[in-house]
């Protein structure tokens, strides 16, 4: 038999991968994050936003600009995201 835990948690995988390329990495693994830690923590919405969004951005940081791997966009415009950042470090000259 398997634990509820993981049954849910197998689920929310699945869930995460059907919405990953509409949504866009960044939308999938926000909910799939946030839903995750309070779902396995037990602890409340800010907890769960805090370390979601925390993750998240150094996931993406790590992965989409360190390297530089292609991302699923989706409904986020990531390029101009990108190309801000890459401004921002490089004192914004072209």
């Amino acid at each position: 038999m398997l634990p509820g835990v993981v049954v849910v948690m197998a689920a929310a995988l699945v869930a995460f991968g059907m919405v990953l390329v509409p949504l866009g990495f960044v939308p999938a693994a926000a909910i799939f994050l946030v839903l995750s830690i309070r779902f396995l923590s037990g602890r409340g919405w800010g907890f769960a936003l805090a370390v979601g969004a925390g993750s998240l951005v150094a996931i993406w940081l790590v992965f989409r600009i360190v390297f530089t791997v292609l991302l699923p966009a989706g409904i986020l415009p990531e390029a101009e995201l990108v190309q801000a950042l890459r401004d921002l470090f490089a004192g914004g000259t072209r």
